[in-house]
């Protein structure tokens, strides 16, 4: 677990604590659905009392931790329907988003894209998977950020809901990164080709695909079939057909193999 060991915790801001438990969160470094106590995950991060209790506050506002009449702290769990709706907004947000930012990309913007690309393709190739989520995150903000500060605030929160699943199921979700760096390669191909519907409409596959695939690997029998349910039925009739000619061929035969 990220620590404030080594430093004084006098000198640590609320903010600085805040960020200490809300990455603990969403890395899972503090278990979904577990239940702990205040002073126990406090002594964990290594710092002191008063900017934890404020630290708190704030994390409880944003829904990532609930705080018990007893006083004592739930996690939240993981589910496949809160990840559906985590994917639902996130597939009409940035799908609107998409369509606002890509006519405004330029030359520079697009070589940025190009290098979280390279990035990620780096870590994959020297396994230090680990090291993906920040090119990653980078690939996908710059492709909305011409949105507007209201829709990519709403974007980035949605984002660290959706990268707790990714933490907790980081290790079998591994072999499927060569079939995600094709579909990030599709996406960018497509907005350098400026077609913003396109990029939309790949957007929404590769996130409906994401969750295709978590929810295989999550203790849910007939999780996968409410998840594609849910969120092809969030769909316009029009972009549900677009998605569906992206669906990747490589996934379903990856998925065979296993």
């Amino acid at each position: 677990m990220v620590t404030a060991q080594g430093t004084d915790e006098r000198a640590l801001s609320v903010a600085d604590v805040r960020d200490l438990l809300r990455t603990a969160v969403l890395r899972t470094e503090l278990k979904p659905g577990s239940v702990q106590s205040q002073d126990e995950v406090r002594t964990s991060l290594g710092v002191g009392r008063t900017p934890f209790r404020e630290a708190l506050r704030m994390v409880q506002a944003e829904g990532l931790i609930e705080i018990l009449p007893n006083g004592r702290l739930k996690i939240p769990e993981l589910s496949v329907e809160d990840y559906a709706q985590i994917q639902i907004a996130r597939i009409a947000l940035e799908s609107a988003a998409a369509r606002l930012s890509v006519p405004q990309l330029g030359p520079d913007d697009l070589a940025r894209l190009e290098g979280f690309m390279g990035q990620m393709s780096h870590y994959l190739s020297t396994d230090h998977l680990d090291r993906i989520e920040m090119p990653h995150r980078g690939f996908h903000q710059g492709l909305v950020a011409g949105a507007g500060p209201t829709i990519l605030e709403r974007i980035e929160d949605l984002s660290d809901r959706a990268s707790r699943y990714r933490w907790a199921f980081s290790d079998p979700l591994k072999g499927y990164w060569p079939i995600r760096t094709e579909e990030h390669r599709a996406i960018l191909d497509a907005a350098i080709a400026g077609d913003g519907e396109e990029v939309a409409a790949r957007l929404a596959a590769h996130y409906l695909d994401a969750g295709l695939l978590l929810a295989e690997e999550m203790n849910d029998p007939d999780g996968r079939a409410r998840f594609e349910q849910q969120t092809l039925g969030s769909l316009a009739p029009a972009v549900r057909t677009l998605v569906e000619g992206f669906k990747p061929k490589a996934r379903r035969a990856a998925r065979r193999k296993r």
